[in-house]
């Protein structure tokens, strides 16, 4: 089976709970790009409803898939082909099930223990069996109405400070790491 992530910019919370659009950032484009070469993901989703942050995204990825860049930098040209621009979580959805002729099971990420949650070892059983499709979040987080949505909570990441709020390109890594390196 398949694994595929989103990164969500829609719908997430700002610092004070509200329901916002995060722009998409040329770093996040990047890194989750090399992420999904590195971790086996098929198809990372950069999910904003915004032509023009959309647009802005496809100006980038076409510079480094056909443009100058693919020439330049031919590992990056790897990185961004993984990358699907989308206005809706519920488009990546469907360009999954399309793809792969079956279901997705989404998974939400959080940094904070909101319920009870799937241990890496469940997922990473689900990913050898399903399609997945796992869910990241900008800004201060996924809202409430996608990870109700989602199958299942992943276990949050927790340091050894008491400070949980690390950068969603780093926590992905982190979450990708874990999972992959538990399924072999």
């Amino acid at each position: 089976m398949a694994l595929f992530t989103a990164l969500l910019h829609y719908p997430v919370y700002d610092r004070n709970k509200n329901t916002i659009c995060a722009q998409i950032t040329p770093l996040d484009l990047h890194d989750m790009g090399r992420l999904s070469v590195t971790y086996g993901v098929r198809t990372c989703f950069i999910v904003n409803p915004l032509e023009d942050q959309r647009r802005i995204a496809q100006e980038i990825i076409h510079h480094w898939v056909k443009g100058y860049g693919a020439t330049y930098n031919p590992l990056r040209k790897l990185a961004f082909e993984r990358l699907v621009v989308t206005g809706s979580l519920e488009e990546a959805e469907a360009l999954v099930e399309e793809e792969t002729k079956g279901r997705v099971i989404m998974i939400a990420t959080d940094a904070s223990p909101k319920r009870p949650t799937l241990r890496y070892e469940e997922v990473s059983s689900l990913i050898s069996k399903e399609n997945v499709l796992l869910m990241f979040g900008t800004a201060w987080g996924l809202h409430e109405e996608v990870i109700q949505r989602s199958y299942g909570l992943l276990e949050p990441i927790f340091g050894v400070a008491n400070y949980n709020h690390l950068s969603v390109r780093t926590a992905s890594a982190i979450i990708l790491d874990r999972l992959i390196n538990r399924r072999g």
